[in-house]
């Protein structure tokens, strides 16, 4: 959840006007009710979020965890216009998350650049 609400944070600054997709493995009714506590604490998260149980597109993106009860990776992926991957973050525990720096550079490679 630390990233979560990390990257809804990032999204004032950093990830201004980049659309953020949260895929969960959770089955959407448990992820409903984990939204509806943190807007009740006054931290709501304005995240699309895809409910993946099946962990097709976890399985997808490599981000599967076979040794672990947790069944996926936290991870941050960055998704250019042309639906390429162009930046990868991935650790082994979700109290981890992504370098604000290297996010932020590696936004800045994906915005489109003023024309002369």
């Amino acid at each position: 959840m630390e990233q979560l609400l990390h990257i809804e944070e990032l999204k004032k600054t950093t990830l201004a006007g980049v659309p953020v997709i949260a895929i969960s493995a959770d089955e959407i009714g448990k992820t409903r009710e984990l939204l509806a506590k943190l807007s009740a604490r006054g931290r709501p998260l304005t995240h699309r979020f895809v409910s993946d149980p099946a962990l097709k597109v976890i399985a997808a993106y490599g981000l599967r965890n076979a040794r672990s009860t947790a069944r996926v990776r936290p991870a941050a992926i960055l998704i250019d216009k042309d639906g390429r991957e162009a930046w990868r973050w991935v650790e082994k525990t979700a109290e981890m998350t992504p370098d604000d720096d290297a996010l932020g550079a590696a936004v800045e490679k994906l915005r489109p650049r003023p024309k002369p």
